[in-house]
């Protein structure tokens, strides 16, 4: 586990999200994900220089949306894998 060293805010979710949300971002070129992964890197570098406060909230905040952003295309992605499956059932059935 990654934390800060005087916040222990755990930083594993944080760089998960971004591994995903990396990948994401290469199949869909989607400027909002690209954006919101560019605010939370941006807290991650001032978490050595700033703690607490506005910053932790600020951070949390960052974190929520692009977690959310990353789960709606996941989502999406497993929409359109069931709609093309169902597509499929149907064409042989």
């Amino acid at each position: 586990m990654v934390t800060f060293a005087n916040s222990g805010m755990d930083l594993s979710h944080a760089t998960e999200i971004l591994e995903v949300a990396e990948a994401l971002y290469e199949r869909t070129k989607d400027d909002a994900l690209m954006q919101k992964m560019a605010v939370l890197k941006s807290y991650l570098g001032l978490g050595q220089v700033y703690r607490g406060g506005d910053y932790d909230d600020g951070f949390h905040t960052a974190l929520a949306d692009l977690t959310d952003t990353v789960h709606s295309h996941l989502l999406a992605q497993l929409y359109i894998n069931e709609t093309r499956s169902n597509a499929r059932f149907q064409a042989v059935a």
